[in-house]
């Protein structure tokens, strides 16, 4: 694949850029490892309920979700980082950028496990991946594509200042975008 097909829209070199230090949060683009902390989340059905089909799954469902994560990285130069605690190294889920070819735009997303709501987290990770993607991504727009009936992503999406743009049915269930303008641009 030609170079500026594999990292287009990247500003620069994706290079020691990969990794995000919050006050409580390490950011990483997604390894290997990560496999069995995602199983754990990805059978928790009220953390998976408004994702894909909503159903949880087991080690091929976050098997295969890692290897798309890996391969976002590794396409795009940047994508969705695994969110792990300073305090103890724990993976808490993961937050980041979502671009396919074909998409709508460059997507901003969460998901955090259940042991995490409620304390920011989700919107601490999401505020550091929006601010690199200002400074490392060819983009003056990113969206946030949310179920309706998902009131905490809404407020985390509110937070970021995102503001709705539109709604829509996919799959038998409302979805809201909310997006987030580059200031001064349109």
């Amino acid at each position: 694949m030609p170079p500026e097909l594999v990292h287009r829209g990247l500003r620069g070199s994706s290079e020691d850029k990969a990794v995000i230090e919050t006050s409580r949060l390490l950011l990483r683009p997604p390894e290997a490892v990560d496999v069995q902390p995602m199983v754990e989340i990805h059978q928790d059905p009220d953390v998976i309920r408004y994702l894909g089909n909503g159903v949880p799954g087991g080690v091929a469902v976050a098997w295969r979700n890692v290897a798309l994560m890996i391969g976002h990285w590794h396409m795009r130069g940047y994508g969705p980082w695994i969110i792990t605690s300073k305090r103890d190294g724990q993976v808490l889920g993961r937050a980041g950028l979502w671009n396919a070819e074909g998409g709508p735009g460059v997507e901003l997303g969460w998901m955090v496990r259940r042991s995490a709501w409620g304390q920011g987290i989700a919107t601490e990770a999401a505020e550091a991946a929006r601010d690199w993607a200002w400074t490392h991504v060819d983009t003056d727009r990113i969206i946030c594509v949310i179920r309706a009936s998902n009131a905490p992503s809404i407020r985390i999406a509110e937070k970021l200042g995102a503001r709705l743009e539109y709604r829509e049915m996919v799959n038998g269930a409302e979805v809201l975008t909310y997006g987030l303008h580059r200031s001064g641009a349109a």
